[in-house]
């Protein structure tokens, strides 16, 4: 994409907002603060960085909050069944 007017992307939207290129390397070309938050990113080169800068990588690439959470609820549940067996 050679272009477009960011100023008619809205703003405050629910989730996140993110362009990309449909044909060839799937690039992205915009992604909003939003999608940033969702996957842990401090800043586009990180996200980047982390997808591939594709839209397949945004797909592979499991949202960082998310990974978090999944892993400090299976640390809680191991720990929750090893005092169980204490007990």
């Amino acid at each position: 994409m050679d272009s477009f007017d960011l100023d008619h992307v809205p703003a405050n939207l629910p989730g996140g907002f993110f362009i990309y290129e449909a044909t060839g390397s799937e690039t992205l070309c915009f992604v909003d603060q939003n999608v940033l938050d969702i996957y842990g990113c401090e800043t586009i080169n990180e996200f980047r960085a982390f997808t591939g800068n594709s839209f397949r990588g945004l797909q592979t690439a499991r949202p960082r909050k998310r990974q978090d959470a999944v892993v400090r609820c299976a640390t809680l549940r191991r720990n929750q069944t090893e005092h169980q067996r204490r007990a």
